[in-house]
């Protein structure tokens, strides 16, 4: 059974009948109840630019693990690794439209478009950003769609989600803050606070360091060339992270048939409820495709029990 990129196979955390109550109404609660939960709910937010201790080995694992255990069994289900309602941003192309004025609609409290109709071309895989075809479904970075679910106010999705009120009403054309209905699609920034965490706690949870076999000639300066091509110059914050990770005392001492962890390289078995958007959208920090198959290249479809690769793109190294 393949996975759809966009829509999650595991089951809904509410049930129908929780769901369609007062559908046609408003949901409202509290600021006092909005506040105290708040208060009782530990965040981890992974800003950027991350640090390289944050991306690689066991410091970003173990801050979204704990950052996990703070929330209660009544906003997140263990078997689930998103919020109800929580999906890709996106837009159907129509005729007439350029990607400019789509990013323009997208992002309107942002005023450096040219970057973001880069950022949004790369994002999608445009090998050129002026050609898009009618009825061609972009989604956006840095953005992600979440339906309105029963119990939801403002508030409370501002809070999980950390967007302020004033950009999701702006974002979203709100006229009146106070009412919302189920089933309501909202725009939102990130995502980041208990909604990040949300996304990549089962990730973190069973993926595993892709391990090296050293070989005769292998250094970790040879190592750290050969698994981050993509970066020049001085390496030596790779080849720190590669010690640090494997507990080297010394650098400059590796045997021949040691295994040795990858900083950044992982190894993941998709389960049931895996999306891309859903892995893709933490790990990469909007970046796009951070999954690849054995051979290098990146991941388009998703099946249960699949075994992929995750390179972690580095922030501000």
């Amino acid at each position: 059974m393949k996975v759809s990129q966009h829509v999650p196979v595991t089951p809904a955390l509410r049930s129908e009948a929780e769901t369609s109550t007062g559908e046609a109404g408003a949901s409202r609660a509290s600021a006092a109840q909005v506040a105290a939960k708040a208060q009782a709910v530990e965040v981890v937010r992974f800003d950027k630019p991350m640090r390289a201790a944050d991306v690689f080995g066991d410091s970003a694992k173990a801050a979204a693990l704990d950052a996990t255990e703070a929330l209660s069994a009544a906003d997140l289900n263990p078997g689930e690794h998103y919020f109800p309602g929580m999906g890709p941003a996106t837009h159907v192309v129509s005729k007439g439209e350029t990607l400019t004025g789509i990013v323009k609609g997208h992002y309107p409290a942002d005023q450096y478009y040219d970057g973001l109709v880069d950022s949004v071309a790369q994002y999608n895989g445009l090998e050129d950003k002026n050609l898009i075809r009618v009825g061609q479904e972009l989604a956006f970075p840095w953005r992600y769609a979440y339906t309105v679910q029963a119990g939801d106010t403002l508030s409370k999705i501002a809070a999980f989600s950390e967007n302020t009120l004033a950009d999701i009403v702006a974002n979203n054309g709100i006229e009146n803050p106070d009412l919302i209905r189920v089933g309501q699609k909202l725009v939102l920034d990130g995502p980041y606070g208990e909604a990040y965490t949300a996304l990549s706690d089962r990730f973190w949870g069973s993926a595993q360091n892709l391990e090296h076999t050293v070989v005769a000639g292998d250094t970790l300066s040879k190592l750290a060339r050969q698994y981050f091509p993509e970066f020049g110059g001085d390496l030596s914050f790779i080849v720190d992270e590669f010690a640090r990770l494997n507990a080297l005392s010394d650098p400059n001492l590796i045997r021949v048939g040691q295994q040795l962890k990858v900083p950044g390289h992982h190894t993941y078995e998709i389960q049931e409820g895996d999306t891309l958007w859903s892995l893709n959208e933490p790990l990469s920090g909007g970046f796009g495709n951070v999954l690849k198959d054995a051979q290098g290249k990146p991941v388009t479809e998703l099946t249960p029990g699949q075994t992929v690769h995750v390179e972690l793109p580095l922030f501000g190294c």
